[in-house]
């Protein structure tokens, strides 16, 4: 039964030692996992502040960045200003430009219409002048012509017992083509005149082509009438 007993001991005293030794081994175990932990903790911190300190890097390069961006698009935004500045400054060139060849062209037209005009002035004056003389000639000849036929107004008032019979001229409207023309149908005294009857007339009217209605229109049987049977004769001029 002792040894039993002792058997029991001894087994407790190496179930004992077994736990402790076993304990022993697996706090070293569990020392040694902590230690492996802390070890990569603080490899994995070292890490993690080595991707901040990157990070603040890139961050710190990406805000000069931004600034720069932020002065680029800020000097674009000026220059854009600036062109359009000089956009509206060039348009108002071009608009002064176009102004000052528009008045070019209009004192240009004025001066072509300027010297257009003078020339039809000065040519309408020497035309007037040209006009006046012709006129003051004319007025000249028609006062001495006036002047000749008062005179000889004067002179061809003449008493005759008997009229030049044949002298169809005698008879206003008729000269010398037309007497000619009458002599060679057969008319060659103003008493066949004073004798025509309406058929003599519209017969000798149809032979006179050139003269259409000469006889009735200047009454020539009324004035043969009076030229035979006056004592006066007053002879054309």
């Amino acid at each position: 039964m002792f040894y039993e007993v002792g058997e029991i001991v001894a087994l407790l005293v190496v179930a004992l030692i077994s736990g402790v030794v076993l304990g022993a081994l697996v706090w070293r175990a569990k020392g040694r996992d902590h230690d492996a932990e802390r070890e990569a903790a603080a490899e994995e911190h070292d890490h993690l502040a080595e991707r901040l300190t990157a990070a603040e890097a890139d961050l710190e390069e990406r805000a000069r960045r931004l600034a720069r961006l932020a002065t680029v698009e800020q000097e674009l935004v000026d220059t854009r200003n600036e062109l359009a500045v000089a956009n509206a400054e060039l348009e108002a060139l071009e608009d002064t430009n176009l102004r000052a060849r528009s008045a070019e062209e209009r004192i240009a037209q004025l001066l072509r219409d300027g010297m257009r005009r003078e020339v039809e002035l000065r040519t309408a004056r020497e035309e007037a002048e040209r006009r006046a003389e012709a006129l003051r000639g004319s007025q000249a000849e028609a006062d001495r012509r006036v002047e000749q036929a008062r005179v000889a107004a004067e002179a061809r008032i003449i008493d005759i017992s008997e009229p030049d019979d044949a002298d169809l001229t005698l008879i206003r409207g008729i000269g010398p083509k037309l007497r000619q023309i009458l002599n060679e149908r057969g008319v060659t005294s103003l008493r066949q005149i004073a004798a025509f009857s309406e058929q003599d007339i519209d017969e000798l009217e149809a032979t006179l082509t050139g003269f259409p209605d000469r006889i009735r229109r200047d009454r020539w049987v009324s004035q043969a009438t009076e030229i035979v049977g006056a004592g006066v004769v007053e002879t054309s001029l």
